[in-house]
């Protein structure tokens, strides 16, 4: 009772708070259930800072926010959001999950959309979200989130665009959905309409660094390096704390082929990052910078480096995610054996660590993809069609968008193998489109199909892919000898 009686009083004071008239109706926007004004201040402050990207002091806030009210659900869910580590956020987010009997439905679709994100269950978070979005058709964020759902996980630009334009008809001062609305024009390569949806968004927020930010990785998409440097440095102007941009300029210098200053680029990310994570993203992308030069070898020396912070913070999933990307690397180089060695372990780790079964679920099911790259690169072919066909059935089981993607890809490579290039261009094109390894592998079986022109086509995709996917390291130069770019 004295719950309910708290959570009636405090929604009255988030009406009267958020401006709602007819107070005594349910709210047009969702619901905050907390028992302290300090702590909705804390929050909403937070959660500003949040929405531009301004995360490490967002997480001030929310940490202050917690402080003030240890029974606030949202605050959680936001710390899981903005966790100093893997093992942070799935702590604070099971926290959230704890306390979801004491808040609204609203915010009860948003914890548990979290949950079933962080447990790679798309389909209860896309029924999450698409309730949030019933119960509250006139709150922005929950178009928001919706929108980046059909973003990220369905790769679904179309739908993404409808619920984000309709986050903004809801509140055209909002400025999270022109971030993302961009970035959906983008993808479409509709890079008039994602250039003139950026610049609105820095005429919304000018002051911010996330709008130039963005802005930046566009022309860069556009191969416009230089350009994008500027952009990115009128980020840093505003904050020179803003890490992604230090991400762009580094990433835009190794497309103008002087990887050495991107390296030390990176490594000023290194020495600003304030969080274990932030740091084993600079040495990420250290590697990164060596793997686009060919160097293999100091690609995999920048990654145990990043394993080495993991394993001194006592973070297993961390630790395996190092790992798994040490097998990554060893596979490209050639030594399929000693990646196979890096995926067990990784996989050891996981099974190890506290996170949800059903992450642990997840790896193991990715674990068969990984088996399988490495019979095929061993030319095991009975084995490479078991552990596939045994691959398929997951992910036929689990029905996650992107391990159904995956799965075409290996039935790809697999295809290809075999010569049967007509089944591998089919394979191909159902597989991840965001992923220029795969483009790469579609050019291949074009090639190996005789359509040349469409290799070539493929080709100028994925060399001009310019995106800062990690995967792009491993195939921008092989694409650039294939078109007689470089030698």
């Amino acid at each position: 009772m004295k719950l309910f009686v708290i959570t009636v009083s405090v929604l009255t004071v988030i009406c009267l708070y958020l401006g709602l008239p007819g107070c005594s109706q349910p709210p047009a926007k969702m619901p905050i259930s907390t028992s302290s004004t300090e702590a909705l201040d804390l929050y909403v402050k937070g959660r500003d800072l949040a929405e531009k990207l301004r995360v490490p002091e967002a997480r001030v806030y929310f940490e202050q926010a917690a402080e003030k009210d240890p029974d606030f659900a949202l605050v959680h869910l936001a710390l899981a959001g903005t966790g100093l580590s893997t093992k942070d956020s799935f702590i604070a987010l099971e926290h959230a999950v704890s306390l979801i009997d004491r808040v609204s439905d609203g915010e009860r679709y948003m914890i548990l959309s979290r949950e079933a994100e962080f447990k790679r269950d798309p389909a209860k978070q896309k029924d999450y979200l698409t309730r949030l979005v019933e119960a509250y058709p006139k709150d922005e964020r929950g178009q928001q989130l919706l929108g980046s759902y059909y973003f990220f996980q369905n790769q679904d630009y179309p739908a993404a665009i409808k619920h984000l334009e309709q986050a903004i008809k809801i509140n055209p001062e909002f400025s999270p959905p022109y971030n993302l609305l961009g970035y959906s024009y983008r993808q479409l390569g509709r890079f008039s309409e994602a250039e003139e949806t950026f610049k609105k968004y820095i005429t919304l927020i000018p002051d911010e660094p996330n709008p130039y930010d963005s802005y930046a990785e566009l022309l860069m998409k556009m191969g416009r390096f230089e350009e994008s440097i500027d952009m990115y440095q009128r980020a840093l102007e505003l904050n020179p704390n803003f890490l992604a941009s230090y991400v762009g300029i580094g990433t835009n210098q190794i497309f103008l082929g002087v990887a050495d200053e991107a390296r030390h680029t990176f490594q000023t990310l290194l020495e600003l990052a304030p969080t274990s994570a932030e740091k084993r993203r600079a040495y990420y992308l250290i590697a990164s910078s060596h793997i686009y030069e060919g160097d293999m070898a100091s690609g995999l020396q920048a990654v145990e480096e990043a394993h080495s912070i993991s394993k001194s913070d006592g973070d297993l999933p961390a630790m395996s995610e190092d790992i798994g990307r040490m097998g990554y690397i060893l596979l490209e180089s050639g030594d399929p054996d000693r990646a196979l060695e890096k995926f067990t372990r990784a996989l050891d780790l996981v099974d190890q660590s506290g996170v949800p079964e059903e992450i642990k679920g997840l790896v193991r099911r990715n674990h068969f993809y990984l088996l399988a790259r490495v019979s095929l690169a061993k030319n095991d072919m009975e084995t490479a069609r078991m552990t596939i066909d045994a691959y398929a059935q997951l992910v036929e089981a689990y029905q996650v968008p992107s391990e159904i993607r995956r799965r075409h890809e290996i039935a790809g490579i697999l295809a290809m193998t075999e010569k049967e290039y007509d089944i591998a261009v089919h394979e191909f094109h159902l597989a991840d489109q965001e992923n220029p390894q795969v483009l790469l592998l579609l050019a291949q079986a074009y090639e190996g199909w005789g359509d040349m022109e469409k290799s070539r086509e493929t080709l100028r995709l994925v060399a001009d892919f310019n995106s800062l996917s990690y995967d792009f390291a491993f195939v921008r130069e092989k694409a650039r000898k294939a078109l007689g770019e470089i030698p």
